[in-house]
């Protein structure tokens, strides 16, 4: 049978601490958010350190966005005695929002310690809330007979078993949007290194094709300077003198050797007749 309000108020006083009686409802106790919460990543992290648990201060906020997990620990201290069961659930304002509840729906006779609330933001926009915010509703139930297994130690912070089975990235809507946003900037800065690389091989090209015209135009204007220069006089002017004392030595050897035959053809000197 579930607790009345009555029944809370008498038995809660020290089965939760801190106990406050303006938290009672309608059969059931509202819990608040803690200390700790941890909420999945977007992203795929650059560095590991960027998924720690977050440290609130009092009424710090913090955001769940669509389609992210989280883990949120209790404010409170709950005890459940031997002789019966507790339930919790989301508050109806924060389902109507889209976040629901998928840690669980009972706490288990003899338990003691804080709840770690597992929430899955369902909706179409990011949630955002505080420490001290009353979240969570829960539930006492008597049992026909007493638990017999022992006390069952409850949580005091969010441990890192539960936390790495979602620490790396989950394909939700707004991690599937990041993942395409950070696709179109990497794409779009290899398209601008491709161009840089096209016009820096452009330019070299333009560059290699004005020296190799420059050098063609200087050899055409050398060969065309070649052809019109005149022959040179200093050259030419020697030849005639080389020439000219060739031609006086050859006259002098033949003068010579006329002179030599014409001595030598000559007869000889009479003697007198007397």
């Amino acid at each position: 049978m579930f607790w009345s309000t009555t029944t809370l108020e008498r038995k809660l006083t020290t089965l939760i601490t801190p106990y406050d009686p303006k938290h009672i409802g309608r059969a059931n106790y509202t819990l608040h958010i803690g200390e700790e919460v941890y909420i999945s990543p977007t992203r795929k992290a650059e560095n590991p350190l960027d998924q720690q648990k977050i440290k609130l201060k009092h009424q710090e906020d913090f955001k769940i966005p669509a389609g992210q997990f989280g883990f949120i620990l209790t404010e409170e201290v709950v005890e459940v005695p031997k002789k019966a069961i507790a339930f919790i659930s989301m508050r109806a304002s924060y389902k109507f929002k889209g976040l629901v509840n998928v840690s669980g729906f009972h706490v288990d006779p003899e338990y003691k310690g804080k709840l770690i609330f597992a929430v899955f933001n369902a909706g179409p926009s990011t949630i955002t809330l505080e420490r001290g915010e009353g979240c969570f509703h829960i539930w006492y139930a008597s049992t026909d007979k007493e638990s017999k297994l022992g006390q069952k130690v409850g949580a005091e912070h969010i441990k890192s078993g539960i936390i790495d089975p979602i620490g790396e990235e989950l394909l939700s809507f707004s991690g599937l949007d990041a993942k395409i946003n950070d696709t179109s900037d990497d794409l779009l800065k290899k398209m601008s290194a491709i161009e840089n690389s096209q016009k820096n091989i452009r330019d070299l090209f333009l560059i290699g094709i004005t020296i190799l015209a420059g050098i063609f135009i200087t050899q055409i204007s050398s060969c065309s300077s070649s052809m019109k220069s005149p022959p040179d006089q200093s050259i030419n002017n020697s030849q005639i003198e080389k020439t000219k004392k060739s031609g006086a030595t050859l006259s002098d050897e033949l003068q010579a050797t006329e002179k030599t035959e014409a001595s030598t053809k000559a007869p000889p000197n009479q003697p007198d007749g007397n």
